[in-house]
């Protein structure tokens, strides 16, 4: 473990790394405060949080800043320390989980504490990651263990982001910063492709998404199972064009990770096709 100290806000070159590197890194903070990095790492007090695995090159830099893209100012960061940890090579699973409420574990409780908080309040989050979401339950070919378990344990093995988010659209997951920044789905969080997560060295990328797009979850389960009036033509459209925007979305990802293999989920049926009428 490389703990780098003596920073100030300017740059942190850490020596004697020099080479070709895999390493995983780890900001510290000794007070309340959200670690920004290239992704949203956890939200609490006093503890190490992880920002993922990456390829270093030459000798490695950090820039350390409570700057954030959106430029509100407002949260309370605090670094103490960053450190790097050499790996003996590329973890031969990175994979990313990118996508909506059904990819994020909504439901599921369990959260991490950046993702649910703050509701009413300027900085609310509700992507809500959930340890029991279906990413951290998977099992990788050749694996007994999953996938957040061998996360958890930092597995040399597995390198594993979740940048997906409760209520986001396909055009919540593209390139380019949130308009506006804050709306549900996105939450001040960058643009789950630009979070970083994605490289050239990611191996598997895991999606749902398409399901919010022109609110359609929602208008259907309102008006077609609360308030029963239903008219599939009020939603033939837009599930056409959910799907058209979900085509470019995934060429987009591809393009950020032209390696890795990427899994489309479909959405679980959630009523039947038949009526209920004395089914009691």
């Amino acid at each position: 473990m490389y703990d780098l100290v003596g920073f100030d806000g300017a740059q942190v070159e850490p020596m004697g790394l020099r080479g070709h590197l895999w390493l995983w890194a780890f900001p510290c903070m000794n007070e309340s405060g959200l670690a920004i990095g290239r992704r949203s790492p956890r939200f609490s007090t006093s503890m190490r949080v992880e920002l993922g695995v990456y390829r270093f090159t030459g000798t490695p830099q950090v820039r350390l800043t409570n700057t954030t893209a959106d430029g509100t100012a407002d949260e309370n960061v605090a670094w103490d320390a960053v450190a790097f940890q050499p790996l003996p090579g590329k973890p031969k699973h990175m994979v990313v989980a990118m996508g909506d409420s059904y990819t994020s574990g909504e439901g599921a409780g369990a959260y991490s504490p950046e993702s649910d908080r703050g509701q009413g309040e300027t900085d609310w989050n509700a992507c809500r990651h959930s340890d029991n979401s279906w990413p951290r339950k998977t099992l990788l070919p050749g694996q007994s263990t999953s996938i957040g378990e061998l996360s958890d344990n930092e597995s040399a093995s597995v390198s594993f982001l979740d940048v997906s988010c409760s209520g986001a659209k396909t055009s919540q997951l593209t390139p380019g910063d949130p308009t506006p920044w804050g709306d549900m789905g996105n939450y001040h969080e960058k643009s789950q492709i630009d979070s970083g997560a994605l490289s050239p060295d990611t191996t598997l990328v895991m999606l749902t998404i398409g399901g919010n797009d022109g609110n359609n979850f929602t208008n259907a389960v309102t008006n077609c199972y609360i308030i029963g009036v239903c008219d599939l033509a009020d939603y033939t459209g837009k599930v056409d064009q959910a799907v058209t925007d979900t085509g470019w979305l995934i060429d987009d990802v591809a393009l950020a990770a032209p390696n890795a293999q990427i899994v489309l989920m479909g959405y679980p049926r959630l009523v039947s096709d038949e009526p209920c009428w004395g089914r009691w």
